[in-house]
Protein backbone atom coordinates (compact mmCIF):
# COMPACT_ATOMS: atom_id res chain seq x y z
CA UNK A 1 0.00 0.00 0.00
CA UNK A 2 1.21 3.57 -0.63
CA UNK A 3 -0.74 6.38 1.28
CA UNK A 4 0.25 9.72 1.53
CA UNK A 5 -1.60 12.27 3.47
CA UNK A 6 -2.02 16.55 3.99
CA UNK A 7 -3.91 18.55 5.97
CA UNK A 8 -4.69 22.19 5.07
CA UNK A 9 -6.64 24.28 7.78
CA UNK A 10 -9.69 22.29 8.11
CA UNK A 11 -9.29 18.85 5.91
CA UNK A 12 -7.29 15.48 5.65
CA UNK A 13 -6.72 14.73 1.79
CA UNK A 14 -5.19 11.02 1.82
CA UNK A 15 -4.36 9.30 -1.76
CA UNK A 16 -2.30 7.02 -2.59
CA UNK A 17 -2.67 2.96 -3.83
CA UNK A 18 -3.71 -0.23 -2.38
CA UNK A 19 -4.73 -3.45 -3.27
CA UNK A 20 -8.26 -4.13 -4.78
CA UNK A 21 -9.26 -0.59 -4.03
CA UNK A 22 -6.59 0.74 -6.96
CA UNK A 23 -5.71 4.62 -6.60
CA UNK A 24 -8.06 6.29 -3.41
CA UNK A 25 -8.60 9.72 -2.43
CA UNK A 26 -10.65 10.39 0.83
CA UNK A 27 -10.97 13.77 2.11
CA UNK A 28 -12.01 14.01 5.43
CA UNK A 29 -13.15 16.98 7.40
CA UNK A 30 -13.12 17.86 10.90
CA UNK A 31 -16.06 20.43 11.18
CA UNK A 32 -18.42 17.20 9.83
CA UNK A 33 -17.14 14.82 12.15
CA UNK A 34 -19.78 12.94 14.37
CA UNK A 35 -17.77 13.83 18.04
CA UNK A 36 -17.64 17.80 16.36
CA UNK A 37 -21.08 18.82 17.53
CA UNK A 38 -23.22 16.83 19.95
CA UNK A 39 -26.65 18.25 18.76
CA UNK A 40 -29.09 16.26 17.20
CA UNK A 41 -30.00 17.26 13.74
CA UNK A 42 -26.13 18.15 13.25
CA UNK A 43 -25.15 15.09 14.38
CA UNK A 44 -27.68 13.15 11.76
CA UNK A 45 -26.06 15.35 9.06
CA UNK A 46 -22.50 13.49 9.75
CA UNK A 47 -24.30 10.27 9.96
CA UNK A 48 -25.78 10.58 6.45
CA UNK A 49 -22.39 11.32 4.95
CA UNK A 50 -20.49 8.06 6.17
CA UNK A 51 -21.95 6.02 8.45
CA UNK A 52 -18.85 6.05 10.46
CA UNK A 53 -19.05 9.41 11.31
CA UNK A 54 -15.55 10.50 10.81
CA UNK A 55 -15.94 13.80 8.81
CA UNK A 56 -14.84 11.67 5.56
CA UNK A 57 -17.24 13.55 2.52
CA UNK A 58 -15.49 12.40 -0.53
CA UNK A 59 -14.17 8.61 -0.57
CA UNK A 60 -12.93 7.24 -4.61
CA UNK A 61 -11.02 4.74 -6.26
CA UNK A 62 -10.55 3.33 -9.07
CA UNK A 63 -10.29 -0.50 -8.31
CA UNK A 64 -12.49 -3.29 -7.17
CA UNK A 65 -13.16 -2.50 -3.62
CA UNK A 66 -16.94 -2.04 -4.17
CA UNK A 67 -16.93 0.09 -0.31
CA UNK A 68 -15.63 3.13 -2.04
CA UNK A 69 -17.14 5.10 -5.36
CA UNK A 70 -15.64 4.32 -8.40
CA UNK A 71 -13.96 6.38 -10.68
CA UNK A 72 -12.00 6.49 -14.19
CA UNK A 73 -8.30 6.88 -13.95
CA UNK A 74 -9.11 10.09 -16.29
CA UNK A 75 -11.33 11.02 -13.17
CA UNK A 76 -8.94 10.65 -10.54
CA UNK A 77 -6.14 12.54 -12.15
CA UNK A 78 -8.39 15.37 -12.26
CA UNK A 79 -9.51 14.93 -8.45
CA UNK A 80 -6.25 14.65 -7.03
CA UNK A 81 -5.30 18.22 -9.24
CA UNK A 82 -8.16 19.69 -7.94
CA UNK A 83 -7.56 18.64 -4.32
CA UNK A 84 -3.75 19.80 -4.39
CA UNK A 85 -1.87 16.64 -4.45
CA UNK A 86 1.93 17.25 -4.95
CA UNK A 87 2.73 16.72 -9.03
CA UNK A 88 5.32 14.29 -8.13
CA UNK A 89 3.12 12.09 -6.25
CA UNK A 90 0.72 12.17 -9.45
CA UNK A 91 2.98 10.49 -11.48
CA UNK A 92 1.76 7.29 -9.86
CA UNK A 93 -1.27 7.43 -11.55
CA UNK A 94 1.03 6.92 -15.02
CA UNK A 95 1.37 3.58 -13.59
CA UNK A 96 -1.00 1.80 -15.83
CA UNK A 97 -0.27 -2.15 -14.26
CA UNK A 98 -0.94 -1.36 -10.85
CA UNK A 99 -3.38 -4.35 -10.10
CA UNK A 100 -1.84 -7.88 -10.59
CA UNK A 101 -3.72 -9.76 -13.31
CA UNK A 102 -5.88 -12.72 -12.53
Amino acid sequence: MIRHEFTTVRITVSYGHAPRAGFFLNVTDERINKDCDDEPKFKGLCDSLFSDGDGVYLDVHTGTDTAWKKVSLAVMREIWRRYGVNPVAMRLLDWEDAEPRE
